[in-house]
């Protein structure tokens, strides 16, 4: 039996760039364009971005859904589509990312109205993003990309309590940095509630430790494709 596709979601302002130091098999590969979707959708609303990856990307495909950050949170919230629609991933992996009771747009929704530099030193300073990008030749290129996934963020308001009553019943493997200030390792257990059966994982770096350890993330990715078994159809 083939492997299954690794659908891999980024981080605000980042691409399928995040995938290449995990060196994960290109054939079993699929980055789908968040601000594509997005502008499909026709508004900031995260569960609607997360629907849409889950209808487009994940019909008829055995899938696992790999996120960071903002790609965490769609990882999440596509998986609960596709299982409400029969379709359940093998398995989700969250990266960096905050549990859906601990609102993650309040770090963010006071930055969206700043002037390019000001908006770009604050994140940095709050770790969200490279400072050495930001003072980068390319620093002017990202900060549209930027503000417009972080307003997908800022849009996300979902219930804790209903998303607690019916947790992913495939395994979400929720991943963090030791030293992330945006996504505490504290916050894996936090995910507990939210899937039957949980995973956690810590790497010796911060909020981009997907790329920071690029190396040792690809390694546990490439191990959890290869290991996966196939999903159990359940009824929509």
């Amino acid at each position: 039996m083939t492997g299954p596709v690794a659908v891999c979601l980024p981080p605000a302002g980042g691409s399928a760039t995040m995938t290449r130091s995990w060196r994960l098999p290109s054939e079993s590969v699929v980055c789908p364009n968040i601000r594509r979707l997005r502008s499909q959708v026709g508004r900031f609303d995260l569960e609607a971005v997360a629907g849409e990856v889950a209808s487009r990307v994940l019909s008829g495909r055995r899938t696992v859904l790999i996120g960071h950050s903002l790609g965490g949170l769609l990882a999440y919230e596509a998986a609960r589509v596709a299982i409400a629609a029969g379709q359940p991933p093998a398995a989700v992996v969250v990266m960096g990312s905050r549990p859906p009771h601990v609102p993650t747009g309040v770090l963010f929704e006071h930055l969206l109205d700043l002037d390019d530099d000001a908006f770009l030193t604050r994140l940095a300073d709050l770790g969200a993003v490279d400072a050495a990008l930001c003072r980068g030749p390319f620093a002017r290129l990202i900060v549209g990309p930027l503000r417009t996934d972080l307003r997908l963020v800022c849009s996300y308001a979902p219930d804790p309590v209903l998303r607690r009553a019916h947790p992913l019943d495939v395994p979400l493997h929720v991943w963090g940095g030791v030293d992330d200030p945006l996504a505490p390792s504290a916050m894996l257990d936090h995910w507990a509630p939210y899937a039957a059966t949980i995973h956690r994982r810590t790497f010796d770096a911060d909020h981009q430790f997907p790329t920071a350890c690029g190396d040792r993330v690809g390694a546990a990715l490439r191990d959890l494709l290869a290991t996966c078994p196939a999903p159990s159809r359940a009824s929509a």
